[in-house]
């Protein structure tokens, strides 16, 4: 059974983190969970009757919450290097989605002097927003199948319509 709970457990983790500008880093992370936070501020007005409408939605930049477990001491330095360095971007791939355009936002290495390997690790990567640019793309293009069909829903029912408008002007 393959994707059984203990698959699961000892298969490679589908996790990736690399520079933006290529180069994968900390290839040797254990990852316990990635969050991810999409989030939007709204802008609306209240009618007289009590009903909100919607004005505007500004989406805000995209939050992933990486927590892991880095295993030995040339990891950490890696690590290290990144959270130190909060200018450069990075290409994060996690369940399926392609995030690209992060960066170090937040981060807390928890480290004891009896144990300098096998740290626990908490990173917090935030979007840097830019303009005409997808957010977030499908590691796998089967994985957009549910966007491909919607597109193919409307496309069909544009051709009923102008079919049913041609067929009412001919009538006439």
């Amino acid at each position: 059974m393959a994707n059984s709970i203990l698959s699961s457990l000892f298969s490679q983790a589908n996790f990736s983190l690399a520079k933006a500008t290529g180069g994968a880093v900390a290839t040797n992370l254990k990852v316990i969970s990635v969050k991810t936070k999409f989030s939007s501020t709204v802008f609306g007005h209240m009618r007289e009757d009590g009903v909100t409408l919607v004005d505007a939605r500004v989406i805000k930049a995209t939050r992933l919450t990486v927590e892991c477990i880095v295993p030995d001491l040339d990891t950490l330095s890696q690590i290290t290097q990144v959270a130190m360095d909060r200018v450069s971007l990075y290409t994060i791939k996690s369940k399926g989605l392609v995030f690209n355009n992060m960066r170090v936002d937040e981060d807390n290495i928890s480290q004891i002097p009896k144990m300098l390997s096998a740290s626990p690790l908490k990173i917090v990567f935030k979007e840097q927003l830019v303009q005409y640019v997808q957010p977030v793309i499908f590691a796998q293009s089967a994985d957009s199948s549910l966007i491909s069909q919607g597109i193919v829903a409307l496309q069909s029912v544009t051709t009923t319509a102008s079919n049913l408008y041609s067929s009412l002007t001919s009538a006439f």
